[in-house]
């Protein structure tokens, strides 16, 4: 087999949870290419070689953080994140640009019980 497609590296392993550095509360890790598609200036991020993680806690200014204790906060986004924004346009799910707003009329309206999103279960 050709090894074109092989790395000679061996993959490094990050755990799968890390405490946020602000609140200390341990969150499941994201991909650092999730993290590129919300930040306001991508250009400018220093990624390196690490775990990174999301910060699930709405009350911490923190949306992600790294193994090294660098973090990202909202402000550093150009998308609002709808578990730390309680506006009616925080999104409730990136994969399909779904809004609170939008959800809310659906649930309320009774006519058609949608699935918007398999990654978001919410609860009015």
């Amino acid at each position: 087999m050709s090894e074109c497609c092989t790395s000679s590296r061996p993959a490094q392993a990050h755990p799968g949870k890390y405490a946020c550095p602000v609140n200390g509360k341990p969150y499941t890790s994201v991909s650092s290419t999730t993290i590129l598609h919300h930040l306001n200036q991508p250009w400018n991020w220093d990624k390196k070689q690490q775990g990174y993680y999301f910060c699930e806690d709405p009350d911490c200014e923190v949306v992600y953080f790294a193994q090294d204790d660098s973090v990202i906060y909202k402000s550093a986004l150009r998308t609002k994140v709808g578990i730390k924004d309680k506006s009616n346009h925080a999104l409730l799910c990136y994969c399909v640009t779904v809004l609170l707003c939008y959800c809310v009329t659906v649930l309320l309206c009774y006519c058609v019980t949608v699935l918007l999103c398999y990654c978001v279960t919410v609860l009015v």
